[in-house]
């Protein structure tokens, strides 16, 4: 899932729960709604970053599997894991 599919359903949500309708871009409710969502989701990650927390596929990709496949043990197997995945949090 992309960071834009992602914003919108976020935006989706934020404004159906403002009881507009969501078209993407049509009104200035639903601007703003995917305002609100642009800030949300980097709160969200931020946050995560903070903690030392990342959102991960839910299966391994190959870079992380190949670099796992180097290691023994299930931290040095984890951290080579995180490691390979080019998507890491800064914190």
């Amino acid at each position: 899932m992309t960071d834009e599919m992602i914003e919108e359903a976020v935006a989706r949500a934020i404004c159906c729960l403002s009881g507009g309708c969501y078209r993407k871009g049509s009104t200035k409710m639903c601007l703003a709604s995917t305002c609100e969502a642009r800030h949300a989701i980097k709160a969200f990650k931020e946050s995560l970053a903070k903690a030392g927390l990342g959102i991960r596929p839910r299966e391994p990709t190959r870079e992380m599997y190949t670099a796992a496949l180097a290691l023994q043990g299930s931290l040095s197997i984890w951290q080579a894991m995180w490691g390979a995945y080019p998507d890491k949090p800064d914190g």
